[in-house]
């Protein structure tokens, strides 16, 4: 009998909840690799990543080639990033829809695009709220 073989991704919590985040925090070791996962997922595109992350993208590219350790506060933004994305992807459907939701303004954020609250761990929480609201009805 073959068995699946798991990824790091496929163990990054599905919303953004802060126990599992930080439990996934203490037990994988969070590296350059999952900024090629956030972007292969979310299909953004360096520039994009780099202004979420609040990096410059020639310090975001750095990252990647140079294998260089990140931040504690990167690791977490990234894992939070990626199961953000999940949860969107998985309540729209596609990530297209999900990234023109994040880009639409919206009543719940002031009537400003929920994408402009990925750059703290605060505001993708609250993101991720959203969406769990809109699962059970509320289509805001």
């Amino acid at each position: 009998m073959a068995t699946k073989s798991v990824s790091f991704l496929d163990k990054i919590p599905k919303c953004v909840d802060l126990i599992l985040v930080q439990e996934y925090l203490n037990t994988w070791e969070i590296t350059y690799k999952y900024f090629a996962a956030f972007k292969n997922y979310s299909n953004l595109n360096d520039i994009e990543i780099s202004g979420i992350l609040d990096l410059n993208v020639k310090t975001f590219r750095s990252y990647k080639s140079s294998g260089k350790q990140l931040s504690d506060r990167l690791q977490e933004h990234t894992v939070a990033l990626i199961a953000l994305f999940k949860h969107g992807i998985n309540v729209f459907g596609s990530d297209i829809e999900f990234k023109n939701w994040l880009k639409t303004e919206n009543f719940y954020f002031d009537n400003e695009s929920p994408g402009k609250n990925l750059k703290t761990f605060s505001g993708i929480k609250f993101i991720d709220d959203r969406l769990t609201a809109m699962e059970y009805g509320d289509n805001v």
